[in-house]
């Protein structure tokens, strides 16, 4: 017999007393004690089927909201929007993404997670209206890694203003990555620069890594 935790110990422990009481032999009470087996909470079918109601809620919710007319006139009137509307839009968002991260973060410290899930967010919303301003921008040249050299330099103002980690990994990242395009922008996106190929390249620069942390370290 199944029982929850909290019942089979009422069970054991009426068992034990009708045993004191001599109501029943201890033969009796051990085979009946035997017979009840604790059943535990299904943690891992709770989790399959949270997910299936969260799976379908988002189903649901996605369809009710393209089903909206003039939610889809919204969408049309944003994704059809010029360039430069988008970076605007885009920046006031990561904006109040950044200031509200930091609110939170002074109110709430030991919200470590949250508080940088929100700082994710608005590393996210900054890297696309980067992107925007890069269509802004754009000359036809193809000389994007301009925008990752520019990514660095806002994530790297932003990491030292917020005192954020998370900022500065994707400020190094975003350098690490302009590297990578500038030299195969110079080399006409050949195999090798300077006779170096895209891993070597990567280790010669790899030193620059903690070099830049550690002004960091200064300012912190």
């Amino acid at each position: 017999m199944k029982l929850p935790r909290k019942q089979a110990t009422v069970v054991h422990d009426a068992i034990e007393q009708w045993k004191r009481d001599g109501v029943i032999p201890g033969a009796q009470a051990a085979t009946l004690a035997a017979t009840i087996e604790v059943q535990y909470f299904d943690w891992r079918k709770l989790a399959k089927y949270s997910f299936w109601i969260a799976l379908f809620s988002i189903v649901s919710s996605v369809s009710a909201a393209l089903s909206d007319r003039m939610l889809q006139d919204l969408l049309k009137v944003i994704f059809e929007a010029p360039a430069i509307h988008k970076y605007a839009l885009l920046s006031v968002v990561a904006a109040g993404l950044y200031r509200w991260g930091f609110s939170r973060r002074r109110d709430a410290p030991d919200k470590v997670y949250r508080n940088e899930a929100i700082f994710f967010l608005a590393v996210l919303v900054t890297g696309g209206a980067i992107s925007q301003l890069g269509l802004t921008v754009d000359t036809g040249t193809g000389h994007y890694s301009l925008l990752l050299l520019f990514s660095f330099l806002v994530y790297a103002v932003l990491g030292t203003m917020l005192e954020s980690n998370l900022i500065w990994v994707f400020a190094l990242l975003a350098l690490g990555s302009w590297m990578g395009a500038e030299t195969g922008y110079m080399s006409g996106w050949g195999a090798y620069y300077l006779g170096m190929n895209y891993p070597l390249r990567s280790c010669c620069s790899a030193p620059c890594s903690p070099a830049l942390h550690w002004p960091w370290d200064i300012i912190r």
